[in-house]
């Protein structure tokens, strides 16, 4: 699919990363003890997404617009595949939660507004 922004799953849901089973000791609760976290990150020169999922449930980031509008599309493995029209954020944003994401081990950034968002 030339020309649609790209999607991937950024966080596989089976088993973490080594570095994860062996960090040392951190205050905050570790999301692979819930079970998983798994990410979906959509990019584009100009705009991206961030769906999230973990044991508490489904989140998609949002822009405050009409979540029933016309649906984005984005390449998935050479698919194309619609996202919720609300869901695309300026990149530099979608850039910060997804370092967040990283630096919190998978918690979902509180620099983007996000709700909830069923597969």
């Amino acid at each position: 699919m030339t020309g649609l922004p790209h999607c991937c799953n950024a966080w596989p849901p089976t088993s973490p990363p080594r570095t994860a089973r062996s960090r040392p000791w951190s205050p905050r609760p570790d999301p692979w003890v819930e079970g998983w976290v798994a990410v979906r990150l959509g990019t584009a020169p100009d705009r991206g997404f961030i769906a999230h999922a973990d044991a508490t449930g489904s989140h998609i980031t949002t822009n405050g617009g009409d979540p029933d509008g016309e649906p984005v599309l984005y390449d998935h493995q050479a698919h194309t595949r619609e996202w919720p029209s609300d869901a695309e954020l300026p990149p530099a944003d979608v850039i910060k939660a997804t370092h967040d994401l990283v630096a919190t081990d998978g918690e979902r950034s509180t620099i983007v507004n996000w709700r909830t968002w069923g597969l």
